[in-house]
């Protein structure tokens, strides 16, 4: 009688044509991830992105030493390192032609993925290195795991502070910035403009916001997930410093224009009369802008304004677009 095969071997077609699949979605996968343009994410979005950078290269540079290993290639540290090789070109080229993509390049992405691959050596390694005794294994996996850890703890460290931050300035009302911590500048974003944090015309605390206004139209800044609920408060108020640029006499008048903007608006198509908007002339010097909420209730056409749901705070120059920099404080409600 013929000896019957329990367990037939893979056909060799179907051992490359699994790990070619896997590793072929894998890379669609991170190249979605990294060249596609994405649409506003905010900040809690951008930090879980960033969170990811790592463990999907690790994934990426574990998935082309098999399918290398697959193919044939030995020994496997050789593998190993070609695959680290593929892995880093790859993304490294997804970060340079973002920019042609409207995406931004990021040198602390790059080195995240970095990270991704050197974890992913490490998990290589130890399966490469066998031992015999359960606790052998035990050991070396629980070693492993742990330098792993700590090696993808690395880039994560400020997205996880930005996680935070978010948490934090949630429950901060009824203060909405007082740009004490560097981080704060992390809440805010500069149109055509150039924000720093400066012991200039602070009037809370140490710290203010510098807005330098650049070329380009509409400069100014804007506050894209402040503390949403304010139905609590009777107004908005924050601190004004305006410094005119070299080529403006004093004559020439400085207008900027105040948006507020609740998730409604952004619901219903962003239709220019469905927003607060007031124009605020600026002269030299130090300044406090009011602002009423029950001003703001009433501004949108046909419907009243959320203050549960607030989602944008906005400041920005109007034509003539002016040289100069603005320095904001204390933005608060009361």
């Amino acid at each position: 009688m013929p000896e019957r095969i329990l367990n037939p071997p893979m056909a060799p077609s179907t051992a490359i044509l699994l790990p070619g699949l896997f590793l072929f979605c894998l890379l669609v996968a991170l190249a979605g991830m990294l060249l596609v343009p994405l649409p506003e994410v905010g900040r809690v979005g951008g930090a879980l992105l960033d969170l990811c950078h790592a463990p999907a290269s690790a994934i990426a540079t574990c998935a082309v030493f098999y399918f290398l290993h697959s193919l044939g290639i030995r020994p496997w540290i050789l593998g190993a390192i070609a695959s680290g090789f593929l892995v880093i070109c790859f993304t490294g080229f997804a970060e340079a032609v973002q920019p042609l993509m409207g995406r931004t390049a990021s040198l602390a992405d790059l080195i995240a993925n970095g990270v991704g691959v050197a974890v992913a050596m490490l998990w290589i390694y130890a399966s490469q290195w066998n031992r015999s005794s359960f606790l052998g294994s035990l050991i070396k996996w629980s070693s492993i795991g742990m330098l792993s850890l700590g090696l993808l703890m690395l880039p994560s460290w400020r997205p996880m502070e930005i996680l935070a931050d978010t948490h934090y300035q949630q429950h901060q009302l009824p203060e909405i910035a007082s740009f004490e911590h560097s981080f704060e500048l992390t809440r805010w974003r500069g149109h055509h403009s150039q924000l720093s944090q400066v012991p200039m015309h602070a009037t809370s605390g140490d710290w203010a916001l510098e807005v330098k206004l650049g070329k380009g139209k509409y400069p100014g800044v804007k506050l894209t997930e402040p503390p949403e609920d304010w139905s609590q408060y009777q107004a908005l108020v924050f601190d004004l410093v305006w410094e005119k640029g070299p080529s403006m006499d004093n004559s020439q008048k400085v207008r900027f224009e105040l948006q507020l903007q609740d998730a409604e608006h952004q619901r219903s198509g962003y239709d220019p009369e469905d927003r607060y908007r007031r124009v605020i002339e600026l002269q030299p010097g130090p300044q406090e802008i009011r602002v009423e909420l029950g001003e703001v209730l009433y501004s949108p056409a046909g419907r009243l304004f959320d203050l549960s749901e607030v989602r944008l705070l906005s400041l920005f120059a109007l034509r003539p677009f002016p040289e100069g920099t603005l320095y904001l404080d204390s933005v608060r409600l009361e």
